[in-house]
């Protein structure tokens, strides 16, 4: 039942703490969720997610990089494709380099204590906590071309090349 396209991943984490409390009667404090599709993420940063959100006593934390492009430059377009309105008139003549800096999920590492992670059915609670990556570790791989992607980025991680942030 949990192998459907429609399945969540908190459905699965669920499932997950509930069968090795029943089954295997272990409990455990906190949750780790690295999900396959990003498999750039180097052990450090696992260590680094774990103390940060201890030091900080929050109730979760999740990993974030760099948005590539302002979303301050985006918009949905309507069916005609007419660009009047795309951009808000505070920004059309902004420098990229003048915009805010944002950020976006970036999938690699979710952590949450086992009991806010059930409460809130999410790893988004209240009191969450950012881990900021370099985006060269921040490859997700939905498709053939991420696949490609990653495989590029990862032999420069592993080959050993000094990576820039």
């Amino acid at each position: 039942y949990l192998s459907s396209d429609t399945t969540t991943t908190f459905e699965v984490l669920e499932h997950c703490i509930d069968y090795y409390k029943k089954e295997l009667n272990k409990e455990f404090d906190y949750v780790v969720l690295l999900q396959p599709t990003s498999p750039l993420r180097q052990s450090w940063h696992i260590k680094e997610s774990c103390e940060k959100i201890i030091t900080h006593n929050m109730d979760s934390l999740i990993s974030v990089c760099k948005c590539e492009h302002s979303p301050l430059w985006s918009n949905t377009l309507p069916e005609d494709e007419n660009m009047n309105g795309f951009l808000q008139d505070s920004i059309r003549n902004v420098r990229s380099q003048d915009l805010p800096q944002y950020y976006r999920l970036n999938g690699v590492i979710f952590i949450a204590k086992t009991q806010s992670l059930l409460t809130h059915r999410s790893f988004f609670t209240p009191q969450s906590i950012a881990y900021k990556m370099d985006n060269i570790y921040s490859s997700d791989i939905d498709s053939p071309l991420d696949f490609d992607f990653a495989t590029l980025l990862a032999t420069r991680v592993m080959g050993g090349g000094q990576i820039q942030s």
